[in-house]
């Protein structure tokens, strides 16, 4: 793995937590 491919994981997964987290604060919101 090259240092590029590294940083997209990162940014991706990243990008991912965020998305979940949102995802769960709207759940808690709508309950």
């Amino acid at each position: 793995m090259g240092p590029d491919e590294i940083v997209v994981g990162i940014a991706v997964r990243d990008f991912g937590v965020k998305k979940t987290i949102r995802q769960a604060s709207e759940m808690l919101l709508a309950a």
